[in-house]
């Protein structure tokens, strides 16, 4: 997902929408390709994360927003959406892990994200640049992401003897679901 543009998305899934799975690797940061990938995979609109934010005409007041993506699509992708995380998914790629979540078939498989999504406010203090994020971001259902992560339904976490080898165990992990799951 590091890789794939927007305007790319379209002839990856000419691609492979016909496969029996996808796997989609967010252990990094995607390039804004969650619209255009929801359109595709998802079989309607759905609320996929909700955000708290300030109320600027009212200190310590806050108002939420719940954010649909997706659309009425009949020809949404049928197969299995894998999604490959851990701590080095963060920000909008949890946003788009969220996205996927929401696809019938849809797996997360890897170690709890780092818990970072939300918009950025930065601001110098004693010369030193300082950020924080100004929005409460949460699951659909109200639970929390920030500071937890989006957690995997699978958990799988990389092991000592597994990086001294190469191995990707995560991956290796994505592969056996699918294996097993067909």
């Amino acid at each position: 997902m590091g890789i794939l543009a927007k305007d790319e998305v379209n002839e990856m899934y000419k691609n492979l929408k016909y496969t029996e799975s996808i796997i989609f690797d967010l252990r990094n940061y995607p390039k804004l390709t969650i619209i255009p990938l929801s359109e595709l995979l998802l079989p309607q609109s759905t609320t996929y994360y909700q955000f708290n934010f300030p109320e600027t005409t009212y200190p310590g007041k806050f108002y939420s927003r719940k954010n649909n993506i997706g659309r009425k699509n009949p020809d949404y992708y049928k197969g299995n959406v894998i999604v490959l995380v851990d701590e080095n998914t963060q920000s909008q790629a949890e946003t788009t892990t969220m996205m996927f979540k929401q696809h019938p078939k849809a797996k997360v498989i890897g170690s709890n994200t780092s818990g970072a999504n939300g918009d950025i406010i930065k601001f110098k203090i004693a010369d030193l640049d300082t950020y924080f994020t100004g929005l409460g971001a949460y699951y659909p259902d109200g639970r929390e992401t920030q500071r937890i992560g989006i957690i995997p339904d699978i958990l799988i976490k990389p092991t000592v003897e597994g990086i001294k080898s190469g191995k990707d165990e995560i991956l290796e992990r994505a592969l056996l679901y699918i294996k097993n799951k067909n």
